[in-house]
C-alpha cells in the first residue's frame, strides 16, 4: 500500500494566485515563479552563508523605483518568463543584495529582466510602507518580498494588504504581526520634545527595527524612561555607554541639513545598533530616542517571580523585565525569539 503524500504546494499556490489577482498582476508564469521564490528565500543560503535579499517585482521599473526612491538599477540578466529564470535571478543577485542594494525583476512580454538597484537610505522612506500606501495603478503595480523570519516570507503589493507565508506547523494565532515592533518604535520616541521629529523618528525606528531584526536570531530590548537610572540597579553586568548614542539627534541633523556627513552618521548609528541587537543579552533604549546600554544579562534573583514565563533563558529574562516594567523601572520590553515570534509589554504605555 503506497503512502498518502501531503504537501503545502496547493494551498501556497492558491494563496499566491489570490494575492496576484488582488495586486492586479495575475499571470500563470509569475504565480509559479513566486511559489518557487517564496520557498527559496524562506531560508536562503549561498556557500553556507545566510542571505536576506529583498526583491521587487514590477511591470514598469523606472516608475516603481521613482516611487520608492530607489536608484542606480543595474541589469544582471534576463530569461524566459518561468520559475527557472526567477531562481536564476535570485542566485546571481542575492550575494549582491546586501547593505544598500536590493533585487529587481521586471516583467516584460514573455521574459523576466532582473538586476539590482540601490535601495533608499534608512532615513528616507520605508519601501514597505510606501508600497502599502500607494494607490494601485497599472504603472505602479509592484510586489515586494523578503524573508521576515526563519521560514516566514512576507509579500507586499501596491495599495493592498500584505501576505505572510509561514512554512511551518505553527498555529495561526501564534504567528507574528508588526504590532510589537511598532510599539517599541513608538516607545523609543515617546519623550522626544519636537512633535515632528517624534513622528519622523518613530517611522524611522520602525523601519530600522524591521530590517535589523529580520536578519537576526532573536533579541531582547528594554526601553527605559529618559533620565531615569532606576533600572541600572539590576544591570550591574550591562555595558552602559559612557555617552548615550543619540539616534534622534542624529536623525534631526540629517533631516535639517541633509549633508552626506549627517547621513553617514545616521547609517553608522544603525550599524552600531544592529551589532548590539545581534549580541547576547538585552539592548537598552530610552524614551528620548537614544541607545544607552547593551549586553545586559538580568540577574537570576530578579527573575524569581517569573516562573510561569514559558520558554528558555530569553523568555525567563523577558519575564523578569516585565516585572521591572510593572515596578516603573522600565517603560517597556520586547522579545523576538529565534523562530521570529515576537511580544511586547508596555505597562502604563499600553494603557
Amino acid at each position: 500500500m503506497s503512502a498518502k503524500v501531503i504537501t503545502f504546494r496547493s494551498e501556497l499556490k492558491s494563496s499566491i494566485s489570490d494575492f496576484l489577482a488582488d495586486a492586479e498582476m495575475s499571470c500563470t508564469a509569475t504565480e509559479e515563479s513566486l511559489v518557487a521564490l517564496v520557498v527559496a528565500i524562506a531560508d536562503y543560503r549561498e556557500e553556507g552563508r545566510q542571505l536576506f535579499p529583498q526583491i521587487i517585482i514590477c511591470d514598469d521599473l523606472e516608475t516603481v523605483l521613482r516611487n520608492v526612491q530607489g536608484s542606480s538599477p543595474i541589469e544582471i540578466g534576463s530569461g524566459l518568463r518561468e520559475p527557472e529564470t526567477m531562481l536564476h535571478a535570485l542566485k546571481k543577485c542575492a550575494p549582491l543584495a546586501e547593505g544598500a542594494w536590493s533585487i529587481w525583476v521586471e516583467r516584460q512580454s514573455g521574459t523576466f529582466r532582473f538586476g539590482v538597484y540601490r535601495a533608499p537610505a534608512t532615513t528616507a522612506i520605508d519601501e514597505r510602507t510606501t508600497l502599502l500606501s500607494t494607490p494601485a495603478s497599472a504603472d505602479q503595480c509592484a510586489i515586494l518580498l523578503a524573508q521576515l523570519a526563519p521560514g516566514v516570507v512576507e509579500l507586499i503589493s501596491t495599495g493592498r494588504d500584505g501576505l505572510r507565508i509561514h512554512l511551518s506547523g505553527r498555529r495561526q494565532e501564534d504567528t507574528q504581526s508588526d504590532d510589537a515592533q511598532r510599539r517599541v518604535a513608538r516607545w523609543w520616541a515617546t519623550e522626544i520634545p519636537d512633535e515632528r521629529l517624534r513622528e519622523s523618528f518613530a517611522s524611522f525606528a520602525a523601519g530600522v527595527l524591521h530590517d535589523v531584526l529580520r536578519k537576526g536570531h532573536g533579541a531582547l530590548v528594554a526601553v527605559a524612561p529618559a533620565g531615569s537610572d532606576e533600572w541600572v540597579v539590576d544591570a550591574g553586568d550591562a555595558v552602559i555607554l559612557g555617552e548615550a548614542l543619540d539616534a534622534a539627534t542624529k536623525l534631526s541633523a540629517q533631516i535639517d541639513e541633509q549633508t552626506s556627513a549627517d547621513l553617514s552618521d545616521v547609517l553608522a548609528s544603525v550599524d552600531l545598533l544592529s551589532g548590539m541587537l545581534g549580541s547576547d543579552g538585552i539592548t537598552v533604549l530610552d524614551t528620548a530616542g537614544r541607545v544607552v546600554a547593551f549586553n545586559w544579562f538580568i540577574q537570576a534573583d530578579a527573575s524569581a517571580s517569573t516562573g510561569r514565563e514559558r520558554g528558555g533563558a530569553r523568555h525567563r529574562a523577558f519575564g523578569a523585565l516585565k516585572v521591572m516594567v510593572d515596578a516603573g523601572k522600565l517603560a517597556g520590553v520586547f522579545i523576538r525569539s529565534s523562530d521570529g515570534a515576537e511580544s511586547a509589554y508596555g505597562g502604563a504605555l499600553d494603557a
